[in-house]
């Protein structure tokens, strides 16, 4: 019995830390619904003096971060890694609050929009695009709220993006946008 004594103190710990860890609050709660409706979205991003540093780092990432995004404009943010590139996108889709400052979106602060319709108006497909089992229709639509979506809707996200030439083509057989297409 006391060769497993240290054993069962882990085990003791680990279920402690678990608990602690499941009982936490979220800071950003996802399915809430308090909030600002976000009925539609045009797309003005405006980042006001944004500061931030990771709660269990406090190094800090973005320092005054000012930036304005026009509806249908393309903005390419470079820099040596670390320097807040992935934060910045993090912040804009609440999977963070700012440490201080302030991201509108239409004119609207996004920390007080409710951020499961929020996130409903807003993507991000990455230099690395990573594909989860089932269709690629499946794939396109995860996350959507909406139980009906038109394939015209789907085939015109699909041409936005750059995709559909290769989602149709020769090198793409085996996947098609749902089960029953060719």
């Amino acid at each position: 019995l006391f060769s497993f004594a240290p054993d069962m103190a882990k085990s003791r710990d680990s279920a402690q830390q678990l608990k602690r860890l499941c009982d936490r609050e979220p800071e950003i709660d996802s399915w809430s619904d308090t909030g600002d409706s976000v009925p539609d979205v045009v797309g003005k991003i405006e980042f006001h003096n944004v500061f931030f540093s990771y709660p269990t780092r406090r190094v800090p990432v973005l320092q005054g971060l000012n930036l304005d995004i026009a509806p249908g404009e393309f903005v390419a943010l470079v820099g040596a890694s670390g320097c807040g590139k992935s934060t910045t996108i993090a912040l804009l889709e609440r999977f963070y609050n700012t440490t201080l400052g302030t991201i509108l979106i239409d004119g609207q602060d996004i920390s007080k929009l409710k951020t499961r319709q929020y996130r409903t108006h807003i993507a991000l497909v990455s230099q690395e695009p990573v594909l989860f089992s089932g269709t690629v229709r499946e794939n396109i639509t995860l996350g959507i709220l909406d139980d009906v979506i038109e394939e015209k809707n789907i085939v015109e996200v699909c041409k936005a993006a750059n995709i559909w030439d290769f989602i149709v083509g020769p090198r793409c057989a085996s996947l098609h946008m749902n089960s029953t297409a060719d």
